[in-house]
């Protein structure tokens, strides 16, 4: 009887000494990569933290400035001062400026797997003839798709563990890193972009930003697919600004014929030149019952002419009435368009016109349009 006690007891003594050494064999806890001071060196016995010749890092992290969304390949190798090392485990994780979780990871890995908000590590600890270092690869960090002010500071906390592959916790070795990187070359956090339905067929465009650094214009492009973009218009950004700012701009001509989709973006310059897209904004549009294309060209000289082109599925009456920079009307008349293309010269001499920008209003019904026109 008392054997067979006794065999119990070491049993169980043996079992609990295996599993508690190699509990996270399979992957870390949440929490054990430095974030809270916590690292492997709470589990494993050994050397103290970053001692043993060896370290955890991070190569692939962008440096300066990120761009919103991307996903940035990166790898993470733990070496050792020696060759005398056969297992291999990590955990990272990516916190901002106020601690909350920064970006995201993915990974192609089957020996890694995410742990927590922002956080990955191994998930099976890779085991391998005795060596001084391993890396593991096929790791993502997408950057924070719509940043705040506090995600300008990112830390990366990293643990590397360096194990003797002995089955117990002692005489492995901890490897801890923190990587503090202040992002100070954004050029706009965007906050919002949105298009909705205007009067007379027209698309009203908003957008906000939270903070902007050395930005110099919005160009806003549209588009009918969502993959060939034509710039349309460009507002200045604020420059530097570390309030809420908010920009209207409106779409007067969509160009809605046939497919009625339009999508927009922004493109957003710094005055380095970089840029970055937004994301699209699509809106459905009323399907015209005429197009009135535009003026060509439109910037002309004193005393030349130019053209109006309008397209009408039946004949129609159209109001042209034509303003100077400060609405004043300076001339209107009506015009009957045959079915088909019309085109109707525009003189400036008839007009009388100085240098200066003026323009150009038809309407038929409730469709109604302006075209700039900049005389030189």
């Amino acid at each position: 009887m008392r054997k067979s006690i006794t065999l119990i007891l070491t049993s169980a003594f043996v079992i609990f000494f295996f599993s508690s050494s190699t509990q996270f064999s399979s992957a870390p806890p949440s929490g054990y990569s430095g974030v809270n001071g916590y690292t492997c060196a709470n589990c494993h016995a050994g050397s103290p933290v970053n001692i043993g010749g060896g370290a955890v890092t991070i190569t692939g992290l962008p440096t300066g400035s990120y761009t919103p969304g991307r996903a940035y390949p990166i790898s993470i190798t733990i070496s050792h001062g020696t060759s005398n090392r056969s297992r291999w485990g990590f955990s990272l994780a990516a916190r901002n400026g106020v601690g909350q979780a920064a970006g995201t990871f993915i990974t192609t890995n089957p020996n890694t797997t995410l742990i927590g908000a922002a956080e990955i590590g191994h998930n099976a600890a890779v085991v391998t003839p005795l060596s001084s270092s391993y890396t593991y690869s096929g790791i993502q960090w997408v950057a924070p798709s719509t940043p705040s002010t506090n995600d300008l500071n990112i830390k990366f906390y990293s643990v590397g563990l360096a194990a003797n592959g002995n089955g117990g916790s002692g005489g492995d070795n901890v490897y801890s890193n923190l990587i503090n990187t202040t992002f100070t070359t954004l050029p706009v956090i965007l906050t919002s972009f949105d298009a909705k339905a205007g009067k007379n067929n027209s698309v009203e465009l908003s957008w906000e930003t939270a903070l902007e650094q050395n930005s110099k214009v919005f160009v806003i492009e549209r588009s009918t697919d969502g993959r060939f973009f034509q710039p349309i218009e460009q507002i200045d950004a604020a420059g530097n600004s570390a309030f809420p700012r908010r920009y209207f701009f409106t779409d007067l001509n969509p160009s809605s014929t046939g497919n009625t989709t339009r999508i927009y973006r922004l493109k957003q310059i710094d005055n380095d030149q970089n840029y970055t897209y937004s994301k699209l904004v699509s809106i459905k549009l009323n399907p015209p019952k005429i197009f009135i294309g535009k003026l060509i060209p439109n910037v002309i000289k004193r005393d030349e002419s130019t053209s109006l082109t309008i397209f009408a599925p039946t004949p129609s009456l159209y109001q042209i009435m034509l303003t100077d920079a400060l609405g004043r009307k300076l001339y209107s008349t009506h015009y009957k368009a045959n079915s088909g293309f019309n085109s109707i010269p525009i003189k400036t001499a008839s007009y009388h016109l100085g240098t200066g920008t003026y323009y150009l209003n038809i309407q038929a019904g409730e469709n109604s349009q302006t075209e700039r026109l900049v005389v030189q």
